[in-house]
């Protein structure tokens, strides 16, 4: 069978067996340079994609930072205000309570404050203005405030309380050089106004909270989809130390993703931050990059193979027109010269047809001649026998 097959490949014409091949390596060096085109732009889109993700996670924890030392200012405002010095002092709750509540409403609605705690040594729930009705507890769970009782210095950063995970500034009060109590601002990190990050950056953001080990919920999102849908648990396992980034994840083929873990003010992980980033644009770039390479790839071939079947026709009319004027030779249909032609292959073998042909002429020339006196000889020799 393969011989069968090789032979007729043999006996293939020598058109096809220029087209042919010419249009395969046109197909495939033309697909080959689609490919490896699209794959490094592709690639190189993702490698942006990843660092723009990056750059985000990075403003998100900037934006706590930011929060934090917003939380630190205002703390160290009312730390240095003497009337709240001489009411902490005092442990005048009901003092403090109608001094700062206009404040708190003011920070409420200029600055998103939604915490507002005073704590007395050795570190007790003194007022909260944002709960005044609770108080008196030992607020050991509050490492800033504990802290911040301990060095006499304000503390900032993110870390759990009653109200759940916040954003808290927490500044030692004195009166007269002696520590009378701390003061401590805070934004609950659930509170956290990501519409607005939204805005600003163009994309979704989504906090969880770390409950325990494996164990974790939804505090905040701009994704209204999201709202209803229980926290990706087995996703938010598998983040490390280091972001997750997940490129056109199977469940969101048009989202890029980054889940990145969160940390309080000593280090630990307390939360995690989701970003989505809508790649809609970039895959609809990409599917017009397809096209259009797949429109000039097709061209591409298309110009090839009009180009190798011109220049087969070019070299096979000559070998037919040749063949044909052979067989009018071999026939002896022809006596006149083949036309000259350049002196290529196809020229030398013209030129050896005609010399072929010279000879075949002479030849027929001398069997004339021969067949001409063969007469004159034949009574020649019957004489010369009846005579001997």
């Amino acid at each position: 069978m393969l011989r069968s097959a090789i032979e007729k490949a043999r006996a293939t014409s020598i058109k096809w067996k220029i087209i042919v091949p010419f249009l395969l390596f046109s197909f495939v060096g033309t697909t080959t340079l689609a490919y490896i085109g699209l794959s490094s732009q592709e690639q190189l889109i993702k490698s942006e994609e990843k660092k723009e993700l990056i750059n985000l996670y990075h403003l998100f924890l900037s934006e706590l930072g930011h929060k934090r030392e917003q939380a630190l200012s205002l703390s160290t405002e009312i730390a240095l205000t003497p009337q709240v010095q001489r009411l902490l002092a005092d442990r005048d709750r009901d003092g403090l309570y109608s001094l700062m509540l206009p404040v708190f409403t003011t920070l409420k609605d200029e600055f998103g404050i939604l915490l507002f705690h005073f704590h007395v040594p050795p570190g007790q729930s003194f007022l909260r203005l944002h709960m005044p009705t609770v108080h008196g507890e030992m607020v050991s769970y509050g490492r800033t405030v504990v802290e911040a009782m301990r060095t006499g210095s304000k503390v900032g950063g993110l870390e759990w309380g009653l109200a759940g995970l916040s954003i808290r500034g927490v500044v030692p009060i004195f009166l007269d050089n002696e520590l009378v109590g701390t003061v401590g601002i805070g934004y609950p990190l659930g509170g956290l106004s990501l519409t607005e990050l939204k805005k600003q950056w163009s994309a979704d953001f989504t906090v969880f909270e770390k409950k325990a080990v494996d164990l974790y919920t939804l505090l905040s999102t701009t994704l209204e989809m999201d709202k209803d849908l229980p926290p990706p648990q087995d996703l938010l396992r598998t983040v490390g130390t280091e972001p997750t980034i997940l490129i056109a994840p199977p469940d969101k083929p048009n989202k890029s993703v980054l889940v990145g873990p969160v940390r309080d003010y000593q280090g630990e992980v307390v939360a995690f931050v989701k970003i989505d980033l809508d790649r809609t644009r970039i895959v609809e770039r990409l599917s017009r990059t397809r096209t259009l390479m797949g429109i000039v790839g097709a061209a591409g071939i298309l110009v090839s193979f009009s180009l190798t079947w011109l220049v087969a026709f070019i070299l096979t009319r000559p070998i037919q027109e040749i063949v044909k004027e052979a067989e009018e030779i071999a026939h002896g249909r022809r006596e006149s010269s083949l036309h000259t032609r350049p002196l290529d292959e196809i020229g030398v073998l013209t030129h050896s047809l005609n010399l072929m042909l010279d000879a075949l002429k002479a030849q027929r020339r001398q069997v004339e001649e021969y067949a001409r006196t063969l007469e004159v000889r034949v009574e020649e020799r019957t004489a010369d026998l009846v005579a001997s």
